[in-house]
């Protein structure tokens, strides 16, 4: 016959009650922290469908000659110096801007900013 040893050893927690506990204080929470910063590793190219207008935009801007463009950058390769924005990319967000009736400069701003088809 075996012997039941949980019995034995929790025989007396059926009898014994919880201590009253003072309930002070404010309760402990985890809250949103808004302003935690994280790191994502996304491709945009991948967050544009395929279908999207501005890869219409940014095809017509990648086949147009700009050398008058270009003539005018002074950062050259193997030169010191800070490489200015591609003059396409530029060119691009302003034509994808002016086809979405966007004219305000500060608009574009922030559609750079939030909007996915501006970055």
């Amino acid at each position: 016959m075996t012997k039941n040893y949980d019995q034995e050893l929790f025989d007396d927690l059926s009898r014994q009650s919880a201590p009253e506990r003072a309930i002070t204080g404010a309760a402990r929470l985890r809250t949103a922290e808004r302003r935690q910063v994280t790191l994502r590793a996304v491709c945009l190219d991948e967050l544009v469908p395929e279908e999207h207008r501005v890869r219409l935009v940014w095809r017509f801007v990648e086949g147009l000659d700009l050398p008058v463009l270009l003539a005018g950058i002074k950062a050259l390769e193997g030169r010191p110096g800070h490489p200015p924005a591609d003059p396409r990319i530029l060119l691009a967000l302003w034509l994808y801007a002016t086809i979405a009736s966007v004219a305000s400069a500060r608009q574009v701003a922030r559609l750079c900013e939030d909007h996915i088809a501006y970055q």
